[in-house]
Parts: C-alpha cells; structure tokens; sequence
C-alpha cells in the first residue's frame, strides 16, 4: 500500500523536472454539460427470520452485533443492526452471514479496524444516505471495513465477500496515503458496490495486498460508487488478476492540505512478484473541477510488472478546466506494456493527457479537448515502441497544444488516421500513415448516467 504515497510523489517530481507546470489560459471559458447526479441504490428490506441485535445483550450496538452472528453459529443468516451507535467493539461477521446496518450513523471509536468480514460475509446497508459508518477517532486508524483475512496477515487469501450500498465517511483525522477506508486485499469473487466513500482521509477502496506466486486479487468487481473529496488515490488495485473497475462516479478528488492524488490507480507493489493482470478500467466519471488541489491530482495511472500483465482503459470521462485544469490524464509507467486505451475523454489536463511509455500499446478512438501546454503536448511517448496511435482527436478551442510526439526511444509505432495538429516522429522505424491536421470541433461526448450497471469480470 505505501507504493501509492511514492507514485503520486515520483509522478509530480518527474513533471517537475521536464518542464511539464501548466499555466491556466485566459481565453473564454467554455460551457460544460451538467455533472451526472449521484444515484442511490436502496436495498430491499431484511430477512424475517433475521437475528436482530437489539436483542442481544452488550453495552453497544458493535457488541450486540457480535452476540448476535454468534448466535446463528455455523448457519447462513442475517445480523440485523438499526437506529446507528457507538462502535466501541471491533465487529467480526462470520462465513455465511450477512450483516444488515439499517438507517442510521455507527461511530467508531476502536483502534482497530472497526468492521471485518470473513470469507463468505457481506455488509449491506439500506443505501448510501441512510447507512453512514464513520471513520474511527483513533488517531493512527483509517480502516472502516476490512477481509478479516487480510486484517490478520497481508498474503492471506479471503473469497466471497460482498460491500454495499454504504457511506463511509471521514471525520477529521491527519491524513496518510496508504491505509484505505475500504480493503478485500487479495479476494478472490468480492464485489464492493452502490456504496458512497465521502470525505476519507487515505485510499478510498483498495483491492489486492502482498503477494506470492499464488496469491493475488482475482475475478473483484468494484461498480456503481460514488467517491466525494477522497483525500488519497480514490480507488486502487496492487496486486490483482481479472479485476474490474467499472461505472464508478469520482468528483473532486482531494482536500486542502492532503497528498497528490491518482484518482484511479492501479501498479504493483513488487516487482518482479505482483500481478496486474487484466485489469480493466471501464466506463469512469471524473470530474476535477472543484478538487482542492486539482493540480496536485492525475486521473488514472497505470503500471505493471515488465514480465507480465495488461489492461484496459476504456470509455471513461475525465474532465477539469474553466478554471481548475488537472495535472495529467492518463499515466503509463515506464514498466507498462500491452494496455489498451480506448474510447476516452479528456478534458483539461493542462500538462499532459496521455504519458505513454512501454511496448504494444493500442491507444484509439480517444478525444482530447484542451489539453497539453505546460511544458508538454497532448500526448507524449516515452521509450513506446511496437505500438498503434489510431483515429484519436485532439482539439483545443481555449488551451493546450494539439499535438503527438515521440520522446525518448521510441520507436516502430504507427500513427494513422488522427485529428490532431502534427504527429512528430523520433524512431526511425516509426511512420505517420495518415493525420487529419485541419481544425474540427470539439466532438460530443457521450451521455454519462449513475444509474447503475451490472458488471461481470
């Protein structure tokens, strides 16, 4: 987990040091579309026969809770909690049991990590405004929920664990980079959905934890959430195979005061040793445009080990400017290789929309508006070669320099079929097919409703 405090510093440092500071233009701003309206998911009522904690003796809610999974035992159940309460105790849900947190606010005061789920378990809420699980006042814990697997050692793998249509909520602590609020670790079948992560003061929602030959993420879902001025990367993968980031709602990524922020990022923690392995990152809204500091945030950074993996990037919305530009689109580190980029917006990344870097990328059919300038141009490659750059546009009617240049070893890509002002060509086995570089409108973007979707990995 502590890699994501190094990337956000290694990538800023590195913009640094190139040049790439952007400068705000001054020209008339253009009109945006409204932001998409969050969409709630309400879960449907308990089971009869549910095992209400109430009932049960204990001096809070957390330790009624506990007394009642103990009572279902060994069985498939339901633990029904309502009205919120103090959280004094830490909640362990057991196999097979689902724990139910009806309308109302649960208060943390533990010093551990208030809320694990076994293998098996789920947390459900009775929708994101009406169930609140807070972050804990102990100073040095940022965990709300966690695996119990992962909880009691890093390379433990859990399984079936479901979270959703929860909000989880900051309360005012320091800020650190690496403990996120929401964590499955190495889960293999875990869905985290409809829930609404507000105000926390690290990661937001992690998947993947230490790894070992055999023990990695797999086969996670993390769909439908909406993610409020999350203080650290908002939504991370480290150490995973067949996840899916799909149809996730992120505005205003950051607070004052807070570290840089990826908002959606997925690297290593190891290498060579972790995987990230078909991981794709689908259908997005992230929207800067009131973040503390957008210039402290980038939209989605990607990396894997060099000796496996890809991902794809695909049919998301990134959009800053007017005046609050973001740092960067999206960023390759330079261990990348086979991802595919595809179908995207970018709107105001005033440094740089595309930092490319790796072998066999496949980067088409994107739109780039207003991007590029502060030191750099729209898209940049550094040391990609064997790669495709097709049929994407770049236009920029108030700021940003519309343009494709290879950097630093690149080599025996092609460039076909682009709308952009000029392609430049370092390697000298690259060619440029074709290029459109007569000026167009800004393309329409498509239509982005939370409403949610079902995803399948």
């Amino acid at each position: 987990m502590m890699r994501s405090f190094v990337i956000g510093r290694l990538i800023f440092a590195a913009l640094m040091v190139s040049g790439i500071f952007f400068a705000a233009s001054r020209k008339p701003p253009q009109a945006y579309p409204p932001r998409p309206q969050p969409y709630e998911i309400v879960s449907p009522p308990p089971a009869r026969n549910a095992a209400y904690a109430n009932r049960f003796p204990g001096a809070d809610i957390s330790q009624k809770i506990n007394a009642a999974d103990a009572s279902l035992g060994p069985r498939p159940g339901e633990i029904v909690a309502e009205g919120g309460g103090a959280i004094g105790t830490q909640i362990v849900i057991n196999s097979g049991h689902t724990l139910r947190l009806r309308a109302g606010t649960y208060a943390p005061t533990t010093t551990g990590v208030p809320i694990l789920l076994k293998s098996g378990s789920k947390l459900i809420g009775d929708g994101w405004s009406k169930t609140i699980i807070l972050e804990t006042t102990a100073p040095q814990q940022w965990g709300i929920v966690y695996s119990y697997g992962f909880n009691q050692d890093q390379i433990n793998i859990d399984h079936d664990i479901e979270i959703r249509d929860c909000q989880f909520r900051g309360v005012p602590k320091a800020f650190y980079s690496a403990p996120p609020a929401v964590m499955v670790g190495n889960c293999h079948n875990c869905l985290i959905d409809g829930n609404f992560i507000n105000g926390t003061h690290s990661i937001g929602v992690q998947v993947g934890a230490r790894s070992s030959p055999t023990v990695f993420a797999d086969h996670c879902i993390v769909s439908n959430n909406y993610f409020r001025r999350v203080a650290s990367q908002n939504l991370a993968v480290v150490n995973g195979k067949n996840i899916t980031f799909a149809h996730n709602l992120f505005l205003d990524p950051s607070q004052a005061g807070g570290p840089f922020v990826a908002v959606i990022d997925a690297e290593p923690n190891v290498c060579p040793g972790d995987h990230i392995e078909n991981v794709q990152i689908v259908d997005n809204y992230l929207d800067v445009r009131e973040a503390a500091q957008n210039q402290s945030v980038g939209f989605i950074a990607f990396q894997q080990c060099a000796d496996r993996g890809f991902g794809r990037i695909t049919g998301n919305i990134m959009i800053a400017g007017e005046p609050r530009y973001t740092s960067w689109g999206v960023f390759l580190n330079p261990t990348a290789h086979d991802v595919e980029i595809d179908h995207n917006y970018i709107k105001g990344a005033a440094n740089v929309a595309f930092i490319l870097s790796g072998p066999r990328l496949n980067v088409h059919d994107n739109v780039i508006v207003d991007s590029g300038g502060g030191g750099s141009v729209a898209v940049h490659l550094d040391n990609v070669s064997d790669s495709k750059l097709t049929n994407n546009t770049i236009v920029n009617p108030t700021y940003g320099i519309s343009q494709i240049a290879e950097r630093q070893g690149s080599d025996r890509n092609v460039f076909a079929d682009n709308y952009v002002g000029s392609v430049q060509v370092q390697g000298r086995s690259s060619r440029v097919v074709s290029n459109h570089n007569q000026p167009v409108s800004v393309p329409p973007r498509s239509r982005w409703s939370a409403a949610p979707e079902r995803t399948r990995t």
